[in-house]
């Protein structure tokens, strides 16, 4: 399987399928045990060419992803790691150090704040314009908004042979946004590979976002944002 890739302005590339470490391995405040399971997950996805993690200090999977990245046999050039500050983000020289010590890397190839509407309120940068490349919860509608009016939609979709979530992951790639998704279910990782076996038409793609623009759903940050904020 060969992920497409996005090109970046500074002539990096980025995998435009990222497997990602929050949401069903978070742990809470960033705290826990060291979760093995992820680990076995975590080298499933990379030798499936998954090879764009995403993780961050707040979900406490960092070490995790070290170790993982260490017994994968990948190397390390051929991986994009992507992670993530959040708690010390006032202080990013110490963060970063503490992100790559639990890493065991010398660099990652992205380092995001995680929640930049926190950037805004703490005036870190008045001048920069916050553009949205990636997409955390593109499944949401599957995971959390079943039941919605896209599902009849995904029905007439299946034609292509594939779940659902492929349907969505290829919607995200055709408009050059980079899709996290994770899953407890190795299974699931061959599902989210057929994204790129097949292509959704201009019509087809139309059709699912006019969804979304009729249809509000917040599915993240409900305790920090109005359900019915659209930012």
């Amino acid at each position: 399987m060969e992920i497409q890739s996005l090109l970046l302005r500074d002539g990096n590339s980025i995998p435009m399928i990222g497997f990602g470490t929050g949401t069903a391995w978070y742990k809470p405040e960033g705290k826990g045990p060291f979760d093995q399971s992820l680990v076995n997950i975590l080298k499933k996805a990379i030798n499936a060419g998954f090879y764009h993690i995403d993780c961050a200090d707040a979900y406490g999977t960092e070490e995790e992803l070290g170790v993982a990245i260490r017994e994968s046999g990948v190397p390390r050039e051929e991986l994009f790691i992507t992670t993530k500050v959040q708690d010390n983000v006032l202080n990013i020289s110490q963060a970063i150090d503490e992100s790559l010590k639990k890493l065991q890397l010398s660099y990652v190839d992205l380092y995001l704040i995680h929640t930049p509407y926190f950037a805004r309120r703490m005036k870190i940068s008045k001048k920069r314009k916050w553009h949205q490349i990636a997409a955390f919860k593109g499944l949401a509608p599957l995971t959390k908004g079943k039941g919605g009016p896209i599902d009849p939609l995904l029905e007439i979709l299946a034609k292509y042979g594939v779940e659902p979530s492929a349907i969505l992951l290829d919607w995200h790639n055709q408009q050059n946004i980079i899709a996290i998704t994770t899953t407890r279910n190795p299974a699931r990782l061959a599902q989210y590979q057929k994204a790129v076996m097949f292509k959704l038409t201009p019509s087809e793609m139309e059709e699912i976002t006019q969804v979304g623009v009729s249809h509000h759903f917040r599915a993240a940050q409900q305790k920090k944002f109005d359900i019915n904020d659209r930012t």
